[in-house]
């Protein structure tokens, strides 16, 4: 009698597993705003997105109309819906395995020049405090008060446009990452006009938001001062 029941309760146990159905975890977005920057923090849609639109959310990799092997890193919402970050855990993330990966053939982005390692650094920190939708207002930490081109020039087009404006087969053919590419843009007005949307120019940084007005103000101050490679 022990016996045959033992075997019917293994049976109905194989059974309740057979139709167990587990839930697919939904993901998290965790929402951070902050009235004004902190240069030690790391911010999403300040300092991470610009990376990605740049050097990754573009037409052929993963845009929303392409979406190379289903990731797509648009937005904050699509990057975790593509389940590529694992929060707190960049040693887990694939995201961040495939952009510091080793081979060539597997590095991304595919074909392109290694990410720098500040943006790779900033990847790697913003998964390590939670991959948060964090942001900041830009416009309280403005200063326009000595523009340069070392001290801000280079610095927003490393950050917003040398995803694309460089290597050997840069965007529109303008390569960004050298003085001489800036300058040449600068004085024909097309920097200015690009990231000002202005009617009849390409709107840029391409496929991604306008830049903050603190940044256009700057490069506008820095074209009418010249363009000098100051």
């Amino acid at each position: 009698m022990k016996l045959t029941f033992s075997i019917i309760l293994v049976l109905l146990l194989i059974v309740s597993c057979e139709h167990e159905t587990i839930e697919p975890e939904q993901p998290t977005i965790i929402n951070s705003e902050s009235s004004s920057c902190d240069s030690n923090k790391v911010y999403f849609k300040n300092d991470i997105l610009p990376i990605f639109i740049s050097s990754c959310a573009f037409s052929g990799c993963h845009d929303a109309g392409t979406a190379s092997n289903g990731v797509i890193l648009t937005s904050y919402e699509k990057i975790i819906e593509s389940d590529v970050v694992r929060p707190g855990r960049p040693d887990n993330s694939e995201l961040f395995e495939r952009i510091t990966e080793t081979d060539i053939n597997d590095r991304m982005p595919l074909g392109g020049e290694r990410l720098p390692q500040e943006h790779i650094d900033k990847i790697e920190q913003w998964i390590l405090d939670g991959a948060l939708n964090s942001s900041c207002n830009e416009s309280k930490n403005c200063d326009t008060t000595n523009v340069t081109y070392s001290g801000a020039i280079s610095k927003i087009l490393n950050q917003k446009c040398t995803g694309c404006h460089s290597g050997n087969n840069p965007g529109g053919g303008i390569n960004l990452t050298a003085y001489s590419g800036v300058k040449a843009i600068a004085d024909d007005q097309r920097f200015l006009n690009v990231v000002l949307h202005a009617p009849g120019y390409k709107a840029m940084p391409l496929g991604g938001q306008m830049l903050p007005e603190c940044e256009i103000e700057t490069i506008r101050i820095w074209i009418n001062q010249g363009a000098p490679n100051n």
